[in-house]
């Protein structure tokens, strides 16, 4: 059964754009008769021109899977025979009656799914849309159950993922991002302006450290804004999952420099800079980016919903996660 053209299109697109998904994160699915064509799990949206980024996968068993109860709906489901795991997601993915679903981690979205109050906050944005609200849980079966249970066969395209991420449902993969572009639409803010830190400084540092400088200049926001240091400094500053898989248990947050931090994979130093190390991998980077721009959109003295310890640590320790981050890059 050959892939959909539509399904590598609308991944290489959303995969394209920082400001949707980063690194390895999201997904994209297809249900092509009876089966369905789900992003592979660690795989980046962005290459799906130049690599095999799907696997194909039975609907129906996993379907049956999930209303029966079976440990591991994708017992005996996957069709493709490649050495290609399907996205921790998938069970998400087939639980909704769309042909084609998108998943994100859209920044504009991002910084209101981490509010307390964001539920209340965006009902008033999206009264034009057939949507539901999904409290946190973690991603995989029981993600799939809380969206079950929240959306108890209403006809709902949009899912906002608290803590999370947003979920679109088309009947085509250009109605997909027609509703995922108009759900982004109503959701935009204007970041905080940013000073960046002197070039020269932070170079003689990263050289004093051993590390090496953020890819991108607005990271280095998460130090030089005192309300971005505030919230990475406040009970562990973890917002959502893949900040977690990718970044660690806590943000390094500290008020001055000491040369024990260049054994961190990376460092916030207030007022000074990020400081990254040469052996971190660049989905550090780009995780440090999305979080760096959804805080710059978050005024001071919003209630955060922080991730707890027992959220991160089922996260952490936790193989399908642990998969996903061993093939980061």
């Amino acid at each position: 059964m050959s892939k959909p053209s539509c399904l590598k299109k609308i991944s290489l697109e959303v995969g394209r754009q920082a400001e949707l998904v980063q690194g390895a994160g999201g997904n994209t699915s297809y249900k092509q008769d009876k089966n369905m064509w789900i992003k592979a799990s660690g795989k980046w949206l962005a290459n799906a021109e130049k690599e095999d980024i799907f696997v194909l996968v039975d609907l129906e068993r996993i379907r049956g899977n999930i209303a029966e109860n079976v440990k591991d709906p994708l017992d005996q489901a996957v069709l493709s025979k490649s050495n290609l795991r399907p996205s921790i997601e998938t069970t998400l993915h087939a639980l909704m009656p769309h042909k084609v679903v998108l998943h994100t981690h859209p920044i504009e979205l991002l910084n209101w799914l981490a509010r307390e109050d964001g539920k209340e906050l965006i009902s008033e944005i999206l009264q034009d849309f057939s949507w539901a609200w999904v409290p946190y849980a973690r991603p995989g079966i029981d993600l799939t159950n809380a969206v079950q249970k929240t959306v108890d066969n209403k006809d709902v395209d949009v899912l906002l993922l608290g803590s999370h991420g947003l979920v679109v449902g088309g009947d085509s993969c250009d109605h997909a991002a027609e509703i995922m572009d108009k759900v982004l639409s109503c959701c935009k803010t204007s970041p905080r302006s940013l000073n960046l830190p002197d070039d020269q400084f932070i170079k003689r540092l990263t050289i004093k450290l051993k590390m090496r400088v953020p890819k991108y200049s607005v990271i280095h926001s998460l130090a030089l804004d005192s309300i971005s240091f505030k919230y990475c400094n406040q009970d562990g500053g973890v917002l959502y999952p893949d900040q977690a898989v990718f970044l660690g248990a806590s943000m390094p947050c500290y008020d001055e420099f000491k040369m024990e931090y260049s054994n961190l994979p990376f460092v916030i130093i207030k007022g000074k800079g990020v400081f990254i190390s040469n052996n971190a991998k660049y989905d550090v980077d780009e995780i440090l980016r999305c979080h760096a721009e959804v805080l710059l959109r978050i005024d001071e003295n919003e209630r955060l919903r922080y991730l707890t310890e027992n959220e991160i640590g089922d996260l952490l320790d936790w193989e399908p996660e642990k998969y996903r981050k061993r093939l980061s890059r």
